[in-house]
């Protein structure tokens, strides 16, 4: 609380830190809640997740694209996905994002 207006701002780069480094991040979404109210705390963490998903995406279409195409041909049925998600993209990632088991960032990485 002793932050103020830098609370706002830093906890949404933590936030996108962990994101990005596949950290668990339901607790952070809670304690967001908790530090910042129910919307405040909402728009945070929505804010976080928008900038590690950027961050995650431009990582994997612009550094690792070539390391994770040679990963994933070996496997038949990962092989089989790209297409899949070249023809019904927003599909498959909004439906990826609305189930809570699937971890978000290594989503996003894996279809930038």
């Amino acid at each position: 609380m002793s932050w103020g207006a830098w609370a706002g701002i830093c906890y949404p780069i933590a936030f996108a830190a962990c994101n990005i480094l596949l950290l668990r991040r339901r607790l952070a979404c809670w304690e967001a809640g908790f530090f910042f109210g129910l919307w405040w705390g909402f728009l945070i963490v929505f804010v976080g997740n928008i900038v590690s998903t950027a961050i995650s995406f431009s990582l994997s279409r612009f550094v690792a694209r070539r390391w994770f195409r040679r990963k994933l041909s070996a496997n038949p049925t990962l092989r089989a996905l790209g297409p899949a998600v070249e023809r019904e993209s927003w599909k498959i990632i909004l439906l990826s994002q609305l189930h809570p088991l699937f971890p978000t960032s290594l989503l996003i990485t894996f279809m930038g």
